[in-house]
C-alpha cells in the first residue's frame, strides 16, 4: 500500500511545509499533496500559500516522494498561469 499526506499550506511559513515533506519522506510516505485554495475554506481572512510553488520547493528539497495537488481547478487559475507554472516544475 502507497501513503500520502497533505503538507500545510494555510501558513505564511513555506518551510514549515518543507520541513512537513522532508519528515514525511524520512518516515516511508511516498507522496505529498496540496490544497490549492486561495483560502481555507470557510475563512477568507486566513492566508494560504500558493500551491504550485510550495510543491516546487518540496520536490527540489526531497528525492523519492511523489508529488502532486489534490485539485487542480482550472476555474481559479487562469489556464496559462498554470500551463507556464507546470512548464517551470518540469525544469527543476
Amino acid at each position: 500500500m502507497k501513503v500520502g499526506a497533505v503538507a500545510p499550506l494555510f501558513t505564511r511559513d513555506a518551510r514549515r511545509s518543507i520541513d512537513f515533506a522532508i519528515s514525511a519522506e524520512e518516515q516511508g510516505i511516498d507522496a505529498i499533496f496540496v490544497y490549492d485554495h486561495l483560502y481555507p475554506l470557510g475563512d477568507p481572512s486566513r492566508f494560504a500559500l500558493s500551491w504550485l510553488p510550495v510543491l516546487s520547493a518540496i520536490g527540489e528539497a526531497t528525492i523519492s516522494l511523489s508529488i502532486g495537488p489534490l485539485v487542480a481547478r482550472i476555474g481559479v487559475t487562469p489556464t496559462r498561469l498554470m500551463q507556464q507554472q507546470a512548464e517551470t516544475m518540469n525544469y527543476l
